[in-house]
């Protein structure tokens, strides 16, 4: 049996963000699945942003998957360093796999996270098709590009990708109209491992955003939200309250070292709000995606402002109201036939919580459907994925 070495480009399962992680564990499920069937034997190693080494994500994804993985770290700085010391080997960095995979984090191959990081997207493709091995765009959200060079730049090294992969509607449309073809699947965490729990009567469940509730990396309502974001939540849970639901605060990211990111953080600052309240529950400092997508599956309901914490829930089973600050929230969901997504950047606070509850006390059962044949839409558009990997590994 034949092996085929694979490297998935800009995933890290190591991440305090369980979104970044929930993607690079579900592409290595979906990819062990493909190799399988294709009856071949695969090496994964990641490649990306640093690996966190105090988590352990890694070795339950291996226990798990019965498969043993490595990461590379690369950053734009050590190409650099590594070109200033006459360090000709970084060129030719993705000559040992066979196939490249790149997911970009799920959304980061676009020009509107500033030049640095549009470079090193570009830069990692570069030197993998350089190596003229195959380069797969593994379903992401892409675009948009501001600037006309970054245009350009990204439709020529798209052109030459073996294939491209979208997870929404926007980003197939977008890409075509580029000119390249493009083929939309859903994104890869809908198909993330989990263990289902017994559910819990009258429970809600609200991922709070640690990044949204302080205002962004600026402080200073960074992403243009039209709604009080920390008086959203609170007045949320009050209110779930008097309908006698136990609200369950649940982190998505923990990061005990970016407090501005940390969701876990916030999640205890808003318990202590509420201390004599035994029915608003601290959701555990879950120590994977795995253990938070498990954790969610119990709910009877969820909301969340993390994109992939509102994929976790959706795809396990539990009524779900994504509340979104950007368009890829909508893109997203929409592709999947679910219209229940609420924007913090056009509603206002009170719009935003009057359009929350009235899904929830009066079109519970009609989200109920919904979700159900979102998550159907899902699983069987990632099928066709995996059908692609099958053949992608059996020609190899």
């Amino acid at each position: 049996m034949k092996t085929i070495k694979v490297c998935l480009a800009w995933h890290n399962i190591n991440s305090n963000n369980y979104g970044v992680s929930a993607l690079a564990i579900a592409q290595v499920a979906l990819l062990v699945e493909a190799a399988k069937r294709a009856n071949v034997n695969i090496e994964i190693e990641t490649l990306g942003t640093p690996f966190v080494n105090e988590l352990t994500i890694k070795e339950e994804v291996e226990k798990r998957l019965s498969i043993k993985l490595t990461h590379k770290d690369f950053s734009l700085k050590n190409f650099v360093l590594s070109l200033a010391k006459f360090n000709s080997s970084v060129l030719s960095l993705f000559k040992k796999y066979d196939i490249v995979m790149d997911i970009g984090e799920g959304d980061s191959f676009t020009d509107i996270y500033g030049i640095k990081r549009f470079t090193i997207m570009v830069l990692t493709k570069y030197l993998a098709l350089r190596t003229k091995k195959k380069i797969v765009l593994s379903p992401q959200t892409i675009g948009p590009f501001n600037n006309k060079i970054s245009y350009l730049v990204s439709r020529y090294l798209m052109s030459k990708c073996d294939a491209v992969f979208s997870r929404d509607y926007k980003t197939t449309q977008f890409v075509r109209d580029m000119g390249i073809e493009c083929v939309e699947v859903s994104d890869v965490a809908f198909t993330l491992p989990y263990d289902r729990l017994p559910k819990l009567e009258n429970s809600v469940g609200i991922n709070i955003s640690g990044l949204l509730w302080n205002g962004g990396y600026s402080g200073n309502n960074q992403f243009g939200l039209t709604v009080d974001y920390q008086k959203f939540v609170k007045q949320a849970i009050q209110n779930f309250r008097a309908r006698g639901k136990s609200v369950h605060l649940v982190a998505h990211v923990i990061a005990n070292h970016i407090p501005v990111e940390d969701d876990y953080r916030v999640c205890v600052q808003i318990k202590k709000m509420f201390d004599e309240d035994e029915g608003v529950v601290l959701g555990p400092k879950f120590t994977s995606p795995i253990q938070a997508k498990s954790y969610i599956s119990q709910l009877d309901f969820f909301a969340g402002s993390r994109m992939h914490a509102t994929i976790a829930s959706l795809s396990a089973g539990v009524v779900t109201i994504p509340i979104a600050y950007s368009r890829k929230f909508s893109g997203v969901f929409g592709s999947l036939e679910y219209p229940f997504t609420l924007d913090a950047y056009s509603l206002d606070t009170e719009g935003l919580l009057n359009q929350l509850f009235e899904y929830y006390d009066h079109q519970f059962q009609v989200m109920r459907s919904s979700m159900a044949n979102a998550r159907n839409i899902a699983l069987q558009r990632n099928e066709k994925y995996i059908d692609y990997l099958q053949e992608l590994l059996r020609h190899e």
